[in-house]
């Protein structure tokens, strides 16, 4: 093979490589997590009525997780989905019975944070 004819094919290398379309990496999907009963407004003046809707509301959406506050809120939560994971931040989930034990969690409540 000449020179020539090296550098030629190098060339088309070069220009055929150029013209294919670059795919870039897709950014991994943020996220939605869903607030449930954290307003304290609503905690103090003990109006957890609106919850039910709160939490049907928060399924519509299709939150990836539900964070609940209060034990009304974990039991709105509880109702309104099976399958969104939902993490309580209750002080005694295993006195108030949403879990079992802090090693055995039950149904959809996945997390507990003290």
């Amino acid at each position: 093979m000449t020179w020539r004819w090296k550098l030629t094919c190098a060339l088309a290398c070069v220009v055929l490589g150029m013209s294919l379309p670059a795919e870039a990496q897709r950014p991994a999907p943020t996220p939605r997590i869903g607030f449930l009963g954290m307003d304290p407004r609503m905690q103090a003046e003990g109006r957890f009525e609106r919850l039910p809707e709160l939490a049907a509301e928060l399924v519509a959406i299709k939150v990836d997780v539900i964070v609940t506050a209060a034990p009304q809120s974990v039991r709105a939560a509880q109702h309104a989905t099976s399958t969104i994971p939902i993490v309580i931040t209750a002080h005694d989930p295993v006195g108030m019975g949403f879990i079992q034990s802090l090693a055995h969690v039950l149904g959809r409540a996945d997390e507990v944070i003290q």
